[in-house]
């Protein structure tokens, strides 16, 4: 993880001081460097140093609060940690602004689908992640990473037919996804 932030903070600092080159994307210009401070309190995690790594995560989520790879990557660790408390503070900061963003866009199939993919890799909320991975399917069902996510929250829940299911269904469709024959392995 230390690597990976010096090594966005090497590409930020090249982006900046180079004329002409620039990120495609604005919002990059926000996310990059809040990369960098989730890659941080990984490490520190992985260092051994919950404390500073879940306040480093707090302060990341203060400027990101729809970071969905940081609570994904921080949760489970702290869960086998032993602390609870912090793993469900982090799950429930990030869960309670994609439930904000529902509460007023209830159409957004991406607001449910990042919901559900947080409460799956979280292994909390698994009953609104199902309703949530469900109407995102339903108001788009042809983009395939929502499916994943509805087949990700039933193999979560325990309903493993109809996560293997869900899986073969997008196997079908893209056969040479070495990630969803992967996937269905582990399902």
């Amino acid at each position: 993880f230390d690597g990976a932030a010096a090594a966005n903070r090497r590409a930020l600092h090249y982006l900046l001081k180079t004329p002409g080159v620039s990120y495609v994307e604005g919002f990059a210009y926000l996310t990059v460097p809040q990369a960098v401070n989730g890659y941080a309190a990984r490490g520190l995690l992985a260092a051994g140093k919950p404390a500073e790594a879940v306040a480093a995560a707090k302060d990341c989520l203060a400027v990101t609060p729809g970071n969905t790879e940081l609570p994904l990557g921080l949760v489970p660790e702290l869960d086998r940690l032993g602390r609870a408390a912090d793993a469900d503070g982090l799950f429930r900061a990030v869960w309670d602004a994609y439930a904000g963003l529902i509460a007023a866009q209830p159409d957004t199939a991406w607001g449910r689908a990042q919901a559900a993919w947080l409460a799956a890799g979280c292994r909390r909320e698994l009953d609104a992640a199902l309703q949530h991975a469900e109407k995102a399917v339903e108001l788009e069902p042809d983009v395939k990473g929502y499916r994943e996510a509805l087949a990700e929250v039933r193999f979560r829940r325990g309903d493993r037919a109809a996560a293997v299911a869900g899986m073969r269904e997008l196997v079908k469709l893209d056969p040479r996804s070495h990630h969803y024959r992967q996937q269905l392995e582990r399902y």
